[in-house]
């Protein structure tokens, strides 16, 4: 007989399984706002944000699922990947918040919304290279 407790517990491992699939869910609707060709840019920019949003969860899922599987033996590699998953929904949420902010004026050169994304790349980038 299955408890009702047990058939909800989530697995670690199932947390970065979930997270993989929603950020290449994520990924995938990002470069299509980037690369679509659209008469109304607000929709590809609705698209890049949406994006960022579905990345923004997957990555806190594999920061979840990290934390979870911290391994004392291997400390370092262990806090690096954890740090490395949070920092990446730090630039995930910038780039939602700079995409947001740009739907009602599309302008590429918009001071606010440069600031936001730069932010937002450079601590993705970082993180990942």
């Amino acid at each position: 007989m299955v408890h009702m407790e047990d058939s909800l517990m989530i697995d670690k491992e199932d947390l970065l399984i979930i997270g993989s699939y929603l950020l290449v869910t994520g990924t995938f609707l990002s470069a299509v706002g980037e690369s679509s060709i659209d008469a109304d840019d607000r929709v590809n920019i609705r698209r890049i944000r949406d994006g960022n949003f579905i990345q923004a969860i997957a990555n806190s899922f594999h920061g979840v699922g990290r934390t979870l599987r911290y391994e004392k033996e291997e400390e370092l590699v262990s806090r690096l990947e954890i740090i490395g998953a949070y920092v990446q929904v730090g630039g995930n949420s910038l780039n939602y918040a700079a995409a947001n902010a740009s739907i009602p004026n599309p302008t590429p050169l918009n001071p606010e919304v440069v600031k936001l994304d730069a932010l937002g790349c450079c601590s993705i980038n970082r993180c990942c290279n």
